[in-house]
């Protein structure tokens, strides 16, 4: 999600990418084509708008699906220097729409349908496993009635929660430079799919990224 040098994809122009950032992870795979698209150029509307109990939590407050850009900024302000982009990603006709906001190592961002949220996503770099477990903990004792799916690999772990046509995932990718790259995304299961945020994708992808990173991680010969 972070812009740095030649690598300048944004928090939502896909999953994988917004994921791994410039870490010249080669991960090719296209993302799920989403139920009800037209063609991969075309992204079908949500489902529905209309909160579930979902949401990404934070101590100044929830962010849902069909809230605003600007409500979600109380709970997610911006940083002192962050910087806003708005580069809705490939397939996502009018109304859709995206605002976000980065920083070196941490970013905030939405796919709107109009003014109303469809997508929120939160990616933080450099955090640790204690934070990485205290996030998923404060996520299970806010959903006590909706039991997460869990994928764990020994360098990727991935949680996800479901109600009605709304999914939460937690994502935290242990590297050997940046520490654990933890994301959090919510939103709709139609532009969620379009990205790539499903747990299909997930378990499909797991043992590529596993071998990806151990084979990243090996020394460089001299």
């Amino acid at each position: 999600m972070t812009r740095s040098g030649a690598c300048k994809s944004t928090l939502l122009t896909a999953f994988l990418v917004s994921l791994f950032g410039c870490q010249g992870l080669d991960i090719t795979a296209e993302p799920d084509q989403a139920p009800g698209v037209k063609d991969k150029n075309s992204v079908a509307a949500p489902k529905s708008l209309a909160p579930t109990d979902l949401a990404l939590i934070r101590d100044t407050g929830r962010v849902l699906v069909g809230d605003d850009w600007n409500s979600a900024l109380q709970v997610f302000p911006e940083p002192k220097g962050s910087f806003e982009i708005d580069d809705t990603p490939a397939g996502f006709l009018r109304p859709y729409g995206s605002k976000e906001w980065e920083r070196a190592k941490e970013g905030f961002g939405t796919i709107l349908y109009g003014d109303k949220i469809a997508v929120a996503m939160y990616s933080l770099d450099g955090a640790d496993v204690d934070r990485l477990d205290s996030t998923v903990q404060r996520y299970t004792n806010a959903f006590p009635n909706i039991k997460p799916s869990m994928f764990f690999g020994a360098r990727v772990k991935y949680w996800f929660w479901h109600q009605a046509n709304q999914t939460l995932m937690i994502s935290g990718l242990l590297t050997d430079r940046d520490g654990v790259r933890m994301t959090i995304a919510l939103g709709d299961d139609m532009p969620l799919a379009a990205i790539g945020v499903t747990e299909t994708r997930a378990q499909d992808d797991l043992p590529k990224v596993e071998s990806l990173l151990s084979r990243s991680a090996r020394p460089k010969p001299r």
